[in-house]
C-alpha cells in the first residue's frame, strides 16, 4: 500500500527543473542546517532501520505458525508465535510512532530555522529588490517551498531509507526461502516500474495545467477584487464575471483532467502489485501441489509480495519527488544569495555631534538602464534650515529623499549628512537621524497607537498624546470610535480617514525626534482644510530641525525658508518665492497653473511665525 500524500506530491513537482542544475553550495548549507538535528536524526534512521528489519521478519512468523505448529496440532507453541507477532507488531509501530515523531519534529525546526533567516535576509534588501520580486512570489518562497524542502529533507529522507532496506530485505529473504516463487514474484517490477513511471508523468503533466489554471484564475481574481472600485463605477460586474467564468471553467477542466489520470493510476498500480500475489499464488499452488514448497512457505510469500510492491512503488517516484524539493531549494537559495545593492558599512563613522546638515555632491544615479535621473546633481540644505523641493511628475524629487535615506545609493558623486558620506553612516542610525512622512502613510494592522509609536519602544500614550497636543492635531485622532485605541486595517484603510493617517504618519516620524525631518508630499491627499491643519503641525514639528519639503501643492512652500526649482534632474533654480517667481518660468507656471493666491502663503508664513515662537527647539543629541 502506499504511503500518504502521493498524488499531492506529483501534483507539486516542477517537470522543468532537473537535479542536476541544483547547486552544491546550497545542498551542502541544508546538509549543514540538518546535521544541528543529528542526534534526532540518528534516532529517527535506527527507528526506521529497526521497523524494516522486524517487518521483514513478520511473515517468517507466519510460515513457522503453520509448518511447525499448526500442521502439528501445537496450540502452545501456536499461541505462543501469535504473542510474538502482537508483540512485534507493537514495536513496528512503535518504532514508526518515533520515526515519524522525530522526522516532523526535525521538519518543522528546519522550516523554522531557514524561514527566519530567509526573511531576515529580506529585511535587508533594498528598493530595487522589492521592485524585481512579487509578493506572492516571496510568501511562497516562505512558505510552500520551504515546506516541500524540509519535508523531503527530513521525513522524504527517511522514508527513501526505509523503503530501500525494506525492499532489499524482503527481496533477499524471498530468495532464501524459495529462490522460484522470489523470481516469479519480481518478475512484476518491470510491469510495476513502466506503469508507475508511465501514469507518474501523465500526472505530472496534469497538474503544471492545474497549477497554471489555478495562477490565471488568482491573477484574474486579484486583479478583478483590487479594482473592484473601477469595475463597479463603470458597471463592469457583468463583464467581469464572464471573463472569471471563462478562467474557472478552464481551471474545472484542467482539475477534472488530473482527476480522471489519478483515478486510473491509483488502482492501476494496486492491480499491478496484485497480479504479483496473483502469480506468486498459481505458481506456489502448483508447487505445493508437487509437495516442493510448504504451506507456510507460501502464505509467507504472499505476505512479502504485499509489502514489497508498495516501496517499490514509492522508490519509483523518488527522482521526481526529489526533484520537486531541488527546485524548491533553488529558489530559496537563489534570494538567499541575493546581495542587498545597499551594504551596511565596512567601518561606520557616525558624527560626533549630528546638526543635520544635508548635502547632495556631484551625484549621478538612474533606476537600471534607463536614461539616469541625475547628471551631477549638487544641493545643499544647511543644518537648521528648510528647503523646499518643486518640479513637474518625474523631475526626481522622490529619488532624492531615497537616495538620502539610502533605499538606494549613488553611481557616482556622494550624499551627506553633517559632513559624512551616507554609505559610511551606519543605516539604522542614518534612518534614526533622517525621518520621512511619505505621500502614503504606510500603516500596520494594529491600533492608532501601535503605528505611532512603531519603532519606538517606551513610547506610550501619554507621551504621543502630548507629541500630538504639542503639534495641534491631537483632535483628529481623538474624536475616533475608540480614540488611539482604535484598530485599523491592513493598509490603515477602512477605521480611518486620509488625513487621519497621515496624521498618524507625522506623529510615527517626529516621535523618533530626527535632526531631519522630509515631507514627501505628505499632505497631498488630504482636503484644504485637514491640510491647513496639518500645514500647521508640520510648522511646529520642523522647528530646530532641518526641513526637506518634497512639495507638489505649492502651499507647501511656505514651510520652507528657501525653494530649489528641480527638473529633469537638474536644480534650475533656487531662492525665496518672490525670487523664484521673477526668475524662474517652470516656478512661475506651476504657481499660476494651480491658482494659488499670494495672501494664501502669506497667511502659511503667519502660522509658521507663531508655530516658531511658541515651540521649544527639540533637545540637543
Amino acid at each position: 500500500m502506499m504511503r500518504g500524500g502521493l498524488g499531492s506530491r506529483i501534483g507539486s513537482e516542477q517537470e522543468s527543473y532537473k537535479l542536476g542544475r541544483l547547486d552544491r553550495d546550497a545542498v551542502r548549507d541544508l546538509v549543514r542546517r540538518a546535521g544541528t538535528y543529528r542526534r534526532d536524526l540518528i534516532r529517527a534512521l535506527g527507528a526506521t532501520v529497526l521497523a524494516a528489519v522486524v517487518s521483514a521478519g513478520l511473515p517468517l512468523l507466519l510460515r513457522l505458525g503453520i509448518d511447525t505448529h499448526i500442521a502439528a496440532g501445537d496450540l502452545a507453541g501456536l499461541g505462543l508465535v501469535i504473542l510474538t507477532y502482537v508483540l512485534l507488531q507493537g514495536v513496528v509501530w512503535w518504532t514508526a510512532y518515533w520515526q515519524r515523531l522525530l522526522a516532523e519534529r526535525i521538519g518543522q525546526r528546519l522550516v523554522a530555522s531557514m524561514r527566519r533567516d530567509l526573511f531576515a535576509h529580506l529585511l535587508t534588501q533594498g528598493m530595487d529588490f522589492f521592485s524585481q520580486h512579487q509578493v506572492g512570489g516571496l510568501l511562497s518562497r516562505l512558505t510552500g517551498d520551504l515546506n516541500s524542502v524540509a519535508e523531503v529533507a527530513s521525513s522524504g529522507s527517511l522514508g527513501l531509507v526505509a523503503d530501500l532496506v525494506g525492499v532489499l530485505l524482503t527481496a533477499v529473504v524471498m530468495f532464501v526461502l524459495d529462490w522460484r516463487l522470489a523470481l516469479v514474484a519480481l518478475a512484476m517490477i518491470p510491469v510495476v516500474l513502466g506503469s508507475s513511471v508511465f501514469f507518474g508523468r501523465k500526472l505530472r503533466q496534469a497538474y503544471a495545467q492545474v497549477r497554471s489554471k489555478a495562477a490565471e484564475m488568482g491573477s484574474n481574481l486579484q486583479e478583478t477584487l483590487a479594482g473592484m472600485r473601477v469595475v463597479q463605477s463603470l458597471a463592469q460586474e457583468s463583464a467581469s464575471l464572464d471573463r472569471f467564468d471563462q478562467v474557472n471553467i478552464g481551471s474545472l477542466r484542467a482539475s477534472m483532467y488530473a482527476m480522471v489520470v489519478f483515478a486510473v493510476f491509483f488502482p492501476l498500480m494496486t492491480i499491478t502489485g496484485n497480479l504479483g500475489t496473483a502469480a506468486v499464488l498459481a505458481y506456489g499452488g502448483h508447487l505445493l501441489s508437487r509437495g516442493a514448497v510448504t504451506l507456510g512457505t507460501v502464505v509467507a510469500f504472499l505476505a512479502y509480495v504485499r509489502s514489497f510492491f508498495g516501496p517499490l512503488r514509492e522508490l519509483s517516484q523518488v527522482h521526481n519527488t526529489f526533484e520537486a524539493a531541488g527546485a524548491s531549494l533553488a529558489r530559496f537559495w537563489q534570494v538567499l544569495q541575493h546581495k542587498p545593492s545597499v551594504q551596511p558599512p565596512a567601518e561606520p563613522v557616525r558624527p560626533e555631534r549630528p546638526r543635520g546638515e544635508v548635502e547632495f555632491r556631484e551625484v549621478f544615479f538612474g533606476y537600471g538602464r534607463g536614461t539616469p535621473v541625475f547628471s551631477g546633481l549638487s544641493l545643499t540644505i544647511p543644518a537648521g534650515r528648510r528647503l523646499a523641493i518643486v518640479g513637474p511628475s518625474g523631475a526626481g524629487k522622490t529619488t532624492l529623499v531615497n537616495l538620502l535615506t539610502r533605499f538606494w545609493d549613488t553611481e557616482t558623486g556622494a550624499v551627506l549628512v553633517d559632513g559624512v558620506d551616507v554609505r559610511h553612516w551606519p543605516i539604522e542610525e542614518l534612518r534614526k537621524v533622517v525621518a520621512v512622512i511619505p505621500q502614503e502613510a504606510g500603516l500596520l494592522p494594529g491600533t492608532v497607537l501601535d503605528n505611532i509609536a512603531y519603532g519606538v519602544k517606551q513610547a506610550g500614550l501619554e507621551q504621543v498624546t502630548a507629541l500630538a497636543e504639542q503639534l495641534g492635531v491631537n483632535e483628529l485622532l481623538a474624536g475616533l470610535p475608540q480614540g488611539y485605541g482604535t484598530r485599523i486595517g491592513p493598509g490603515g484603510t477602512g477605521r480611518v480617514s486620509g488625513g487621519q493617517r497621515q496624521v498618524i504618519a507625522i506623529l510615527r516620524a517626529v516621535l523618533r525626534d530626527p535632526l531631519v525631518l522630509v515631507l514627501d508630499e505628505a499632505t497631498s491627499n488630504v482636503d484644504g482644510r485637514t491640510e491647513a491643519m496639518i500645514n500647521a503641525g508640520l510648522e511646529t514639528a520642523l522647528v530646530g530641525r532641518t526641513g526637506i519639503v518634497i512639495a507638489h501643492r505649492l502651499r507647501g512652500v511656505a514651510l520652507a525658508d528657501e525653494i530649489a526649482v528641480l527638473d529633469r534632474g537638474a536644480i534650475v533654480g533656487q531662492g525665496t518665492h518672490e525670487e523664484m517667481l521673477r526668475t524662474s518660468d517652470l516656478y512661475r507656471t506651476l504657481y499660476e497653473t494651480q491658482g494659488l493666491a499670494g495672501a494664501e502663503l502669506a497667511g502659511a508664513k503667519k502660522d509658521r511665525t507663531r508655530a516658531v515662537a511658541a515651540t521649544p527647539p527639540p533637545k540637543q543629541r
